[in-house]
C-alpha cells in the first residue's frame, strides 16, 4: 500500500512538472524564437517557470510584447516576485505598461516598494493612468508618496469627489509636505473642498503665499473658514487707491532716521565750534 501511495504520488507530481514544462513552453513559443531565447537566457529556466505558473499566459505575453527584453529583465529582477505577482493581480495590463513605459526603473522600483499595489489601482482608476503619471512627475516621486501617506489613499477618494484633482495637486505641489501634515493635524481635510470652491484654487494659494501659511493657519483659527471667506470675496469689491501710502512703522523708522541724521549734524556744527575756539585761543 506505501509502495502504491508513492506511485501515485509520483505520477502526479511528474503530471504538475509535465503541465508547467508545457505551459512554460507554451508562453516562450507565443513570444517567438528571438525573444523567447533572450528572456530564457537573462532570466533562467526556474523564473520563467515559476511566473508562468503563478500568472496567466495571455498576461505574460502581452507584457513581453509590449516590453523589449530589457525593461522586462529590469523588473523582474528588481521588483520583488511576490510584489511583481500582487501588481499584475491588481493592476490591468496596459495599466502596468504604461507605468513601466513612462517611469524610470527607480521609480518603479520606489513606487512597488512605498504603495501596496491596490493603492496604486484605487489612485489609477480614480484619475486614469496618464494622469496618475503626470502627478507623480509634477509633485515629484518622493514627495508624491510622502503625501499619500500623510493624506491617505481613502481622504484622496473622498476629496476627489468635492474638488477636482488637478486643484488637489496644485494645493500639493505649493505646500511643503510638514505644511501639508501641519494643515491636516489642525484642520483635517473637510475645509479644502469649501474654501477651493469658495475662493478658487489660484486665489486660495495667492493668499497664503501673500500673508504665509503659518499666518493663514492662525488667521482662519481666529475667524473662522466661513467669516475667511466672506471677508476675502468683499475685499474683492472693494476700490483701493491707487498709490499705497507709508506704513506706520516706515512713517517711524524715517522720523527716526532724521532725528539722528539731525543730531549727527547738530554735533559736527558743535565740533566744528569748538575747534574754531582752539585755533584762536592759541593765536591770543
Amino acid at each position: 500500500m506505501g509502495s502504491l501511495g508513492f506511485s501515485v504520488l509520483g505520477v502526479n507530481q511528474l503530471k504538475e512538472v509535465l503541465l508547467n514544462i508545457q505551459k512554460m513552453y507554451e508562453y516562450l513559443e507565443n513570444l517567438g524564437p528571438k525573444k523567447s531565447f533572450q528572456l530564457f537566457k537573462k532570466l533562467g529556466y526556474e523564473k520563467i517557470a515559476a511566473l508562468s505558473l503563478k500568472i496567466e499566459k495571455e498576461r505574460l505575453i502581452y507584457l513581453s510584447r509590449e516590453l523589449s527584453d530589457e525593461k522586462i529583465v529590469e523588473l523582474i529582477e528588481n521588483i520583488p516576485e511576490e510584489t511583481f505577482i500582487q501588481i499584475m493581480q491588481e493592476n490591468s495590463d496596459e495599466d502596468i505598461v504604461y507605468f513601466v513605459k513612462n517611469l524610470s526603473l527607480e521609480e518603479l522600483k520606489a513606487l512597488s516598494l512605498a504603495l501596496k499595489p491596490v493603492e496604486i489601482k484605487t489612485l489609477t482608476e480614480l484619475v486614469g493612468r496618464e494622469k496618475s503619471v503626470e502627478y507623480l512627475q509634477v509633485l515629484g516621486l518622493e514627495k508624491a508618496i510622502n503625501l499619500i501617506h500623510i493624506v491617505g489613499v481613502g481622504n484622496i477618494v473622498a476629496l476627489n469627489k468635492l474638488s477636482k484633482m488637478d486643484s488637489l495637486v496644485k494645493i500639493s505641489n505649493f505646500l511643503t509636505v510638514e505644511e501639508t501634515r501641519a494643515w491636516l493635524r489642525k484642520r483635517g481635510i473637510a475645509e479644502i473642498p469649501y474654501l477651493v470652491a469658495s475662493l478658487g484654487v489660484n486665489n486660495m494659494l495667492r493668499l497664503l503665499d501673500s500673508i504665509g501659511f503659518a499666518k493663514g493657519l492662525q488667521l482662519i483659527d481666529v475667524l473662522g473658514v466661513e467669516e475667511l471667506v466672506s471677508l476675502t470675496r468683499s475685499m474683492a469689491s472693494f476700490k483701493f487707491p491707487k498709490k499705497l501710502p507709508p506704513t506706520p512703522a516706515k512713517v517711524i523708522a524715517k522720523k527716526k532716521a532724521a532725528a539722528k541724521k539731525k543730531s549727527a549734524s547738530k554735533k559736527k556744527t558743535a565740533n566744528k565750534k569748538k575747534a574754531a575756539r582752539k585755533k584762536r585761543v592759541k593765536k591770543n
